[in-house]
């Protein structure tokens, strides 16, 4: 038997268009069913035993997945040690209209795929996902407003993933990007400058910033940026570092620019990140 579920039962806050929870696998599996709403889910820990449309998949850690209204699915047990996955659910409106914003053709290609849609982002977009979902319990208590605010902006991310990963031709790089994201991605390289990328790409700088809109959607300035944030954040919740020592350590020169990008792009200063991370209120 095939559950129904709907939104004006399962939506914590029945007012809004959108919704949010963790699942911890150790509650056991779920019932198979389908549902009134889109869902976006994001596997943090695995692997997750999944059953969609009569098809089985084991879904590592970092998979992003899109479940349509009428996708028959269902959780299933598994032996891994750890599981757990972060949902989104909102109404097929509502989804549309953010994917219409990114992408006219978005929203069909996700609701008109043969198969079950699935894309495994990379280290950095799933923490820059994480802190997203983790900022919607960064407060103790969240008006209906903020919520919405808050859950909207995980909820675009995550498309724009789709739309990226999706739309990238044959979804892959040239040989030569991936060898060089692949060394951007290294600590080591944090704390380079833009130039020293031009120079390691062997590619002029109207070249390269080409390239990286035409594969990545953003220009190396920005990329690397966000290459810096999220390994600034990891810093901030696992070591012991300064905030002045790890302005240092990813490239910043003065430590008043550093805050002022970090709280540009995570919305809290270094000093509040890491105090909501080792509160423990954040993911």
């Amino acid at each position: 038997m095939i559950e129904r579920y709907t939104s004006s039962r399962e939506f914590s806050h029945n007012k809004l268009d959108v919704d949010f929870h963790v699942w911890n696998h150790r509650y056991g599996r779920t019932t198979l069913h389908t549902h009134d709403y889109c869902e976006i889910f994001l596997v943090t820990k695995g692997p997750l035993a999944y059953l969609v449309n009569g098809g089985q998949y084991e879904l590592p850690q970092n998979t992003l997945s899109f479940v349509r209204p009428n996708d028959a699915h269902q959780f299933l047990l598994s032996n891994a040690a750890e599981q757990q996955h972060l949902n989104i659910a909102a109404r097929p409106e509502t989804m549309q209209k953010l994917c219409d914003f990114l992408n006219p053709l978005l929203f069909d290609r996700l609701m008109q795929s043969d198969s079950a849609v699935f894309v495994h982002v990379d280290d950095s977009d799933f923490a820059n996902l994480q802190y997203l979902a983790g900022r919607i319990n960064i407060c103790d208590t969240l008006n209906d407003t903020a919520y919405a605010a808050e859950l909207s902006t995980l909820l675009f991310n995550a498309l724009s993933l789709f739309n990226r990963y999706l739309t990238s031709p044959e979804g892959t790089y040239p040989a030569w990007l991936e060898t060089l994201l692949s060394k951007l991605h290294s600590p080591a390289w944090m704390g380079h400058s833009i130039a020293d990328l031009y120079e390691e790409s062997n590619y002029s700088p109207p070249m390269l910033i080409a390239a990286f809109k035409k594969y990545l959607g953003v220009t190396p300035v920005q990329y690397i940026t966000k290459l810096r944030i999220v390994h600034a954040c990891n810093l901030l919740k696992n070591s012991d570092y300064s905030t002045l020592a790890i302005s240092s350590l990813i490239g910043y020169d003065s430590l008043s620019h550093f805050n002022h990008v970090f709280k540009t792009y995570m919305g809290v200063t270094p000093g509040q990140y890491r105090k909501a991370y080792r509160s423990g209120r954040g993911l």
